[in-house]
């Protein structure tokens, strides 16, 4: 296998990223938490290089174009933006406002992109026609969540001026978010359920290929699914959903261009042997938490498991992150 030649358009895409992710980290750097700047840009970067490298080899597969589309939005529409209305705010520059609005929301353009890799990994194609109905109800799901969202006064509380100067109040925004995450959440499990199917079907090369997809995209539900209940609880799933969108295109990519496909079964195996660790080490965290709580009295519970979370992020063993 000879060395990936670069298309000139995928590596125009992948400069024009890098630039705008140097930005956005020289902008922010200071102004949030050094996890929070330098994972955003890795999974950034890691998202269009993959579609890059994916474009050299495949130069018309269309989730190589969808991951650079999906990193490059993220750079323009939500890192960047972010930057620069972080550092507006701190050094007196116009239009900081406008920059924390537009990264507020943008990365929920995010959800159609993700949607339609689903549906069509790892051949590009859809299942059938029909399933592009699926694309098109993530597309009006987010528009409506990013709507409802993006014009809520309630989010004032995410800009450095506690203002969202976009509010509009009066719009039902609370309705339209949950319209919108209902339509989305729909639009998600259709999307899985016909990437289960297509693996049920598979064989052979493409069932490695599977694999290596339901291996990131478990790991991925698994992190996001406590992240939402528990951000505000314990500052030590901060890390979980950035850790599992960086693994993720890297997999798309190990799987598409074949590299080291029949790897998948160790890692599988490994992985559920880090699962089970993890689980039994996070029992035992808990357990150990509501003993000692019932030692030291049952007022002082909910004390003891702040003082066990803070002293865990003052260490600096947990970084902290920022999210809507």
């Amino acid at each position: 296998m000879g060395l990936p030649r670069l298309r000139p358009l995928p590596g125009i895409l992948l400069v024009v990223t890098v630039l705008a992710e140097l930005g956005a980290v020289g902008l922010s750097w200071g102004l949030e938490s050094a996890w929070d700047t330098l994972f955003n840009a890795l999974f950034t970067l890691l998202t269009v290089g993959t579609g890059v490298l994916i474009l050299s080899r495949h130069p018309r597969h269309a989730v190589g174009w969808l991951l650079c589309v999906l990193g490059l939005a993220n750079a323009l529409m939500a890192d960047l933006p972010q930057g620069w209305g972080l550092r507006a705010a701190a050094e007196g520059w116009a239009g900081g406002p406008a920059g924390e609005w537009l990264g507020l929301w943008a990365f929920f353009l995010q959800t159609p992109v993700l949607v339609a890799i689903l549906l069509l990994f790892p051949s590009g194609h859809l299942p059938d026609r029909r399933w592009s109905y699926v694309v098109w109800l993530s597309v009006a799901g987010t528009a409506i969540v990013a709507t409802g969202w993006a014009l809520d006064p309630d989010t004032g509380q995410y800009f450095v001026g506690g203002r969202n100067p976009y509010a509009v109040p009066g719009l039902p925004t609370d309705t339209l978010f949950r319209v919108g995450v209902t339509l989305v959440a729909v639009a998600m499990v259709a999307a899985l359920v016909a990437a289960v199917n297509r693996f049920r079907r598979s064989s052979g090369v493409e069932r490695q290929q599977m694999k290596w997809f339901a291996l990131s995209s478990g790991f991925l539900v698994v992190a996001l699914l406590p992240a939402g209940p528990l951000w505000t609880v314990t500052p030590l799933v901060h890390p979980l959903p950035v850790i599992a969108l960086t693994v993720w295109p890297v997999a798309i990519g190990v799987a598409i261009l074949r590299y080291r496909l029949y790897d998948v079964d160790l890692v599988i195996s490994r992985a559920f042997t880090g699962a089970v660790l993890t689980v039994v080490l996070a029992l035992v965290y808990v357990g150990s938490t509501l003993v000692i709580g019932e030692i030291a009295g049952g007022g002082s519970r909910s004390r003891c498991c702040t003082s066990v979370c803070s002293d865990a992020w003052t260490a600096g063993s947990v970084p902290s992150a920022t999210l809507p």
